[in-house]
């Protein structure tokens, strides 16, 4: 017969209730058990054995009524071994735990504290406060300290444990189902109050089970002087006022304020204590009564309990007054002082009926989701639902949540969950990653009160998982102060944004090769007269084996679009070419301010074909002359032949900065996309620089889908799918990178914008589908278009497919025929 044993250590007065059952199959027997009820003392301690102030010392404590006897720990009148340091009170243990202050000697003190009162014991059930502090964190440290080999640890709270004592002992006037009752705990600075409801065992007929909703609340008194701590001040205070000449601060610890408080007959004789010195001097017992301190509470608001329930460590003096405060502030509510040992002896009857299967109560965990992925929306998934009753006696094991998977190539999976109100990101331990995405389902197993809840991903295909469950360890839990939505957000599948293009270049267009000639040379000895051939190095690609070993070959120029050279050029090189570009751009403004025309558009091209490093007040200025090409106005720039298509092509290539990217796609986006090389400057404006995302406002947006779909439906009906083509796409795709700063924006369903460009690339597709045959480069853009209304769609899509277009080669526009 395994010999269960309920206990109660408090630090003011412990008690082990240990198992005496009687031989029955009568269900009722147990609530009239026979059982051996031990004092553990008050004011306990647990004293080390050990030096604390050694280094790599085993611990070694002893807890119980011997350590309370013991000379450890009593003061330096016993020499090293009288360190008060060596004397810890259980008191303080408690505080800890409620702290959450653990280590090692904690462990080490409570598991000595423990052992002392159930050395023989296979079955424990200790008392625990009902308090919001002692979370499943520090459920499952008390635990793990408790816990040695070949004895099984349950937790139990406080007023659970105090009602079914009441129970036991048919203290509770008639009970019946739905049945209120309060369950007040005497605490250190006031009380602690948990309100239970009583629920009839529909598989036990006349047996009970306490309901517990919510955890206890702890009510501080007002003025302090309910509380024990307050209570034994007084005890501490009368003490010393019997004892003027004692030498308290050298002397050891007394335990007359101890006996003053909790034992039932007040000290009448000395107690001898020793000092520090080595001498022995007595204390004389106080003369007054213990019970002559004035007790009041305020008014206590009991939720509709039928009868009160009184626990208190003090004793006989003070047992009764105790009793009439707390009914005075329960109004007209019977209160019932229960006996001190009756927490204990609830635990040893919870153990009773656990080994018998009978619940001892129910409780409702505390609600915990899984933030997840449904149909393509963001939602809470319950694995504990919402006010979720358990037998605690009975692990509770969550639904299967199904439909997740496990990303090919990821060794950890983020997983957001819910705990009560607050949410909680955990990122799962490392496994080996699969190969393919691995359906995962997760699952929860929570005993109440008895530590964390054990939540893991588990799957059923792969082996990794099925053997080897990943558990979630809620001690490593980050909390995040975000709300529902905003992990919502961060967590729903984002529309592709596409990336923009950039250039490429590369070293060896600097510094040459056997078949590459080199610019560093030709720069640094630039004349003005040089300005074709700088055009010319700057507008060439040349094809590069970046990968070595002709592994792949790709177009490199000098400068990248954003007018950067590779980072291994020397800062004399650079330098030189813009005091190049510096020169060409004095002469270009000089033939403005004088108003000659330029002798060619030489000098415009070099100067716009180095990209983003054109200068600024160049820049300027062809915006300018562009805005008179598209009004129809004279400008210098513009009287040579092509000028206009150098301004707008060269517009497109040179503008970074974000109020000159405004003020030019601004003007183009005013004229009709057939209006010459418009479409091409608005397609590298929008694909190139940086900060073209920051300039996509909802009203430009608009334009900008106006004027591609007016593209769209022009080359449709014109039939030409050449180069222009390749420049709506780019523009297409351009639109999209609004969605760097709006992220669910251009979505088809939710966006007129979206379903108007949708349209008109699904009208599209028919024509180029038809001349597919034999035609790579129409194959290329049908795959484009494709990708694009996936994009549109939010169903996937490239995020290089601004670089895919870019790609293309120009084929003319020609009607197709």
């Amino acid at each position: 017969m395994r010999r269960i044993v309920g206990l109660d250590i408090n630090g003011w007065h412990d008690f082990t209730v240990h198992d005496a059952k009687q031989d029955s199959d009568d269900e009722a027997a147990i609530c009239r058990p026979a059982h051996i009820v031990i004092d553990g003392g008050t004011g306990t301690v647990v004293v080390a054995l050990h030096d604390p102030d050694a280094q790599d010392v085993a611990l070694n404590f002893i807890g119980g009524p011997q350590a309370a006897h013991s000379p450890i720990g009593r003061g330096n009148g016993w020499g090293k071994i009288g360190a008060p340091k060596r004397r810890i009170s259980v008191r303080s243990l408690l505080e800890a735990l409620l702290a959450s202050h653990d280590s090692k000697e904690c462990a080490a003190q409570w598991q000595a504290t423990a052992l002392a009162l159930t050395m023989q014991a296979d079955e424990i059930v200790t008392i625990v406060p009902d308090r919001a502090e002692l979370d499943e964190t520090r459920q499952e440290f008390l635990l793990n300290a408790l816990r040695r080999r070949g004895v099984s640890i349950r937790l139990l709270w406080h007023p659970v444990a105090t009602l079914l004592a009441a129970l036991e002992q048919n203290l509770i006037p008639p009970p019946h189902d739905g049945m209120r009752i309060a369950c007040i705990d005497h605490s250190d600075n006031g009380y602690a109050l948990q309100v239970l409801t009583l629920r009839a065992l529909e598989d036990h007929p006349g047996l009970f089970a306490p309901e517990r909703a919510e955890t206890g609340n702890v009510v501080r008194t007002d003025p302090d002087d309910f509380g024990l701590q307050a209570l034994f001040t007084q005890a501490e205070a009368a003490v010393h006022a019997a004892n003027p000449l004692a030498e308290f601060d050298r002397q050891g610890p007394s335990r007359m304020a101890w006996e003053r408080l909790l034992a039932d007959a007040p000290p009448a004789e000395e107690e001898i204590i020793r000092l520090d010195n080595g001498l022995w001097v007595s204390l004389a017992p106080p003369q007054s009564d213990i019970d002559d301190v004035q007790l009041g509470l305020p008014p206590i608001e009991l939720a509709d309990a039928a009868i009160v329930l009184l626990t208190t460590p003090v004793g006989a003096g003070l047992r009764e007054p105790i009793r009439k405060a707390v009914a005075t502030a329960a109004g007209g509510t019977p209160v019932l002082l229960m006996p001190r040992e009756a927490a204990a002896t609830g635990a040893l009857l919870a153990g009773r009926r656990i080994e018998r299967g009978i619940p001892h109560y129910l409780d409702r965990l505390e609600q915990v989701s899984l933030v997840a992925l449904e149909g393509g929306e963001v939602v809470l998934i319950d694995l504990v639902p919402a006010n979720a009753v358990v037998a605690a006696n009975r692990e509770y094991v969550s639904a299967p949540i199904t439909g997740l998977g496990w990303p090919s190539g990821a060794r950890n999976v983020t997983f957001y969950l819910r705990k009560g109100t607050e949410f909680r990101k955990w990122t799962t331990a490392d496994v080996f990653p699969p190969t393919r995405t691995q359906a995962v389902e997760v699952r929860l197993r929570q005993m109440p009160a008895q530590g964390r809840a054990a939540v893991f991903v588990t799957s059923n295909d792969w082996d990794v998982l099925r053997s080897r469950p990943v558990f979630l360890d809620w001690s490593t839990l980050e909390h995040d102060p975000r709300s529902f939505e905003e992990i919502a957000a961060e967590l729903k599948p984002k529309p592709i944004v596409p990336e923009r293009v950039t250039g490429f270049a590369h070293v060896d267009r600097w510094l040459g090769t056997d078949r590459i000639p080199a610019f560093g040379p030709f720069i640094s000895k630039f004349e003005l007269r040089d300005s074709a051939k700088l055009r010319e190095f700057l507008s060439r690609q040349v094809p590069i084996d970046v990968g070595g070993n002709g592994a792949g070959f790709t177009p490199a120029r000098l400068l990248d679009f954003d007018g950067e050279p590779p980072e291994e050029i020397d800062a004399e090189l650079i330098e030189a070419l813009d005091r190049a570009l510096a020169l060409v751009t004095s002469t270009c403004l000089s033939a403005v301010s004088s108003r000659r025309p330029l002798p060619d558009n030489s000098l415009l091209l070099a100067a716009t074909w180095a990209f983003g490093r054109c200068p600024l007040g160049l820049q300027d200025e062809i915006l300018k002359a562009a805005h008179a090409h598209l009004d129809a106005r004279e400008h210098v720039f513009l009287e040579n032949r092509s000028a206009s298509t150098v301004i707008l092509h060269g517009l497109g290539r040179i503008i970074k900065e974000e109020r000159r990217l405004e003020r030019a796609i601004d003007l183009l986006l005013r004229h009709h996309p057939s209006k010459g090389n418009v479409p091409a400057a608005v397609a590298a404006l929008l694909s190139r620089p940086i900060a073209t995302p920051a300039v996509l406002t909802e009203e430009r947006v608009v334009k900008t889908t106006k004027f591609v779909v007016a593209l769209l439906i022009e080359l449709r009906e014109s039939q030409k799918f050449g180069t222009v083509l390749n420049y709506a796409l780019q523009i297409v795709g351009g639109i999209l990178r609004c969605r760097q700063q709006h992220p669910y924006a251009l979505l088809l369903g939710t966006s007129r914008e979206a379903d108007a460009i949708h349209k008109q690339l699904a009208s599209l597709k028919p024509f180029l589908e038809r001349r597919a045959t034999g035609s790579r480069q129409i194959r290329a853009k049908l795959g484009i278009i494709d990708n694009l209304m996936e994009m549109l769609s939010g169903s996937g899509g490239d995020s290089h497919i601004l670089i895919n277009i870019e790609s293309l080669d120009a084929d003319g526009d020609d009607t197709a025929s």
